[in-house]
């Protein structure tokens, strides 16, 4: 396991515990790898559940269910006064592409996840969005080896090396890398 004592990591979360699903569950995992690591976590989400805080061991900062056109300003500004009073992240986690759009459009460094449907549909537009935020990531996770594949079909040659994160789980995480 890497030692990530010291480091500030985010998770952009699409959903997180207490509400039920695939994303979800993921970010939780992930969320929780990172801090079995030594990482100092902060979760970045919206639910149904929040507006919520927590701590320990993953901070969670749930700005709660806002219509979706405030929703991007919301989560920027709890970032921003988050990066204010802890310090700035060494690393963002989009949990899906489109939670990492924030951070590469704030010029953080972050990693993202692209899961099987969420991709896998649109148009050209849509296309060359995801090439974009793969393309400015640090790494590019997929949950398996066959949504690498077809992430890999989807984005072409522009596709960078895609690394399997099973489902964000530490110890029982299967990681590996897919190459083009």
């Amino acid at each position: 396991m890497i030692d990530l004592s010291g480091r500030r990591i985010w998770v952009m979360a699409k959903g997180y515990a207490a509400e039920e699903g695939g994303m979800q569950t993921y970010a939780e995992g992930v969320a929780h790898a990172y801090a079995a690591a030594g990482a100092s976590v902060t979760v970045f989400t919206q639910t149904k559940v929040g507006p919520r805080r927590h701590d320990a061991p993953v901070q969670l900062i749930d700005i709660g269910a806002h219509r979706p056109a405030l929703l991007p300003w919301r989560l920027a500004s709890a970032m921003r006064h988050h990066a204010q009073s802890q310090g700035a992240a060494d690393l963002v986690h989009g949990t899906t592409w489109r939670t990492s759009l924030l951070p590469m459009a704030m010029g953080l460094p972050y990693a993202t996840t692209f899961h099987g449907r969420e991709f896998m549909f649109g148009g050209a537009g849509r296309v060359a969005l995801m090439r974009r935020i793969a393309g400015h990531a640090r790494v590019v996770c997929a949950v398996s080896q066959y949504s690498a594949h077809k992430l890999q079909q989807r984005l072409g040659k522009d596709c960078p090396l895609v690394t399997v994160a099973w489902n964000g789980r530490g110890k029982d995480a299967g990681m590996g890398s897919s190459k083009r």
